[in-house]
């Protein structure tokens, strides 16, 4: 038996906390092409001087080598992201 891959791990742990989503799972970063597991919403509780103001909501999203990735909503969905259907063989 193969022990599975970190990515394979995050998917085992998304899957058991997964919640209703508003947009497709699988995402592609358009100018990189890398793909990407998009998780879920976060806000972020920050100090007045982060570059991320206190309950911004943020899109968390996992790469294919199990690396999670946050970035500001507004950034996500502005183009950058593209779905990807059907959903990729990991």
């Amino acid at each position: 038996m193969t022990e599975k891959s970190h990515f394979e791990r995050w998917c085992d742990i998304i899957a058991k906390t997964a919640t209703k989503r508003e947009a497709p799972a699988w995402w592609r970063h358009k100018k990189r092409g890398g793909r990407y597991k998009l998780v879920g919403t976060a806000q972020v509780q920050a100090p007045e001087d982060a570059p991320l103001t206190d309950y911004e909501v943020v899109q968390v999203y996992v790469d294919d080598k199990g690396e999670m990735w946050i970035r500001r909503r507004s950034e996500f969905f502005d183009g950058r992201f593209e779905p990807i259907t059907p959903l990729p063989s990991s």
